[in-house]
């Protein structure tokens, strides 16, 4: 296994303007590799459109899907390749499916807050994160 070193910036702000900068040297700590991440959105009482092919439809006809921090935005049946970590996630509404309810996870996935949005999705390794709406 290879280990890599990292240097963490803390930064911390004060009420008075300052700024202050901190580097941290933490040595071995392994680089982590990516892992699956399924994404998932279950429309209670109906089923969630597919993503439309063609045209751009109008903002209204796109199907539900879920933002992840610096990744992009995925449909349902998505798969991303994140690495260990946390994340902020948030649900966007789409055609038939526009109310958020909560977020569940299975896998080594969690949710700081599982009904907001956004919210943050701590990875610790593969699973599924999924979207509950109506």
């Amino acid at each position: 296994m290879q280990t890599k070193y990292f240097r963490c910036v803390v930064l911390s702000l004060f009420l008075l303007g300052f700024l202050t900068v901190n580097v941290i040297q933490t040595p071995n700590v392994a680089a982590s590799s990516p892992v699956t991440i399924l994404v998932s959105i279950v429309c209670m009482g109906s089923t969630v459109p597919r993503p439309p092919s063609g045209p751009i439809p109008a903002l209204s006809s796109l199907p539900p899907s879920i933002t992840v921090s610096n990744m992009g935005t995925f449909t349902s049946g998505k798969s991303l390749k994140l690495t260990m970590g946390p994340y902020i996630i948030k649900f966007n509404p789409g055609n038939g499916c526009t109310t958020f309810v909560q977020w569940t996870t299975n896998g080594k996935l969690s949710i700081k807050f599982p009904t907001r949005t956004p919210t943050t999705l701590s990875v610790q390794g593969a699973g599924t994160l999924t979207a509950m709406c109506n």
